[in-house]
């Protein structure tokens, strides 16, 4: 206040104001209409003291809302290294968000899938379009895990950093792969169930077979023998098959 008083008394010219010409009356108007000033700058000065307020609960609420939000917030530069990193998404790698600072994306991505990312991001320098893809990340001392990445293009001061969304969707990986196995055994169960009938009318027909002539050889006990080894492996067969088809039926309720 004493410096902005100071300013102003410079800029203030003696001969602005002549005091003695003025009449009682004058100096009364004069002196009213400064308490108006005063009461109006007073007013002025509250308003921007809520507005100010009011711009840092804003910015209070925004960093809330980025720090704590369910998804990991990244910001890369052309070259991949990363220039911010929300609360979450540090935690999603297991590291203190300092720590991030410049370091690549990629260092945090499984090796195999580290060209997958190269790609993305080759391509949203490339388009400036929202791009997304799937990949698998580390966290430090847990296990890896499946993450979908939605990357977009930010100016900043001319310059093109990319924003990446990370989200964890090793959860819908495990139900879509639990799915794709659950059509394997299907389709398995289907092919299983097929051959299965097919066997079966082959061994009946090697069944009946051997039957008919076991019992038109009743002296020739080495052949007997030998139709009653087909007999009982024709029975095996058997069982073999509906221990199979049980087995297919049990995995498709699971």
């Amino acid at each position: 206040d004493t410096y902005l008083r100071k300013k102003a008394e410079k800029k203030l010219r003696p001969d602005t104001i002549d005091i003695k010409k003025l009449s009682e009356a004058d100096v009364r108007k004069l002196a009213h209409e400064l308490q108006v000033y005063q009461i109006e700058l007073e007013m002025q000065n509250e308003e921007l003291r809520k507005a100010q307020i009011e711009i840092e609960e804003s910015h209070q609420k925004y960093s809330d809302l980025y720090d704590f939000a369910p998804v990991g917030y990244f910001t890369v530069d052309e070259k991949g290294l990363i220039l911010k990193a929300n609360l979450i998404g540090a935690l999603k790698l297991g590291l203190e968000r300092g720590s991030l600072i410049g370091k690549p994306l990629s260092r945090f991505i499984v090796k195999e899938d580290q060209d997958i990312f190269y790609l993305h991001h080759r391509q949203v320098l490339k388009t400036k379009k929202l791009e997304m893809c799937e990949l698998r990340m580390m966290k430090k001392g847990s296990p890896q895990f499946y993450a979908q990445l939605e990357s977009e293009i930010v100016l900043d001061h001319n310059d093109h950093q990319c924003r990446i969304i990370v989200s964890d969707i090793t959860e819908r990986k495990k139900m879509e792969e639990a799915l794709i196995q659950s059509e394997k055994l299907k389709s398995l169960g289907i092919l299983t169930a097929g051959i299965s009938h097919e066997f079966n009318n082959l061994l009946a027909v090697i069944l009946g077979s051997a039957e008919l002539l076991n019992a038109g050889f009743e002296d020739d006990q080495e052949l007997k023998n030998g139709l009653s080894a087909i007999i009982k492996a024709s029975y095996d067969g058997a069982e073999i098959v509906k221990g199979l088809l049980s087995y297919v039926k049990s995995q498709e309720k699971d």
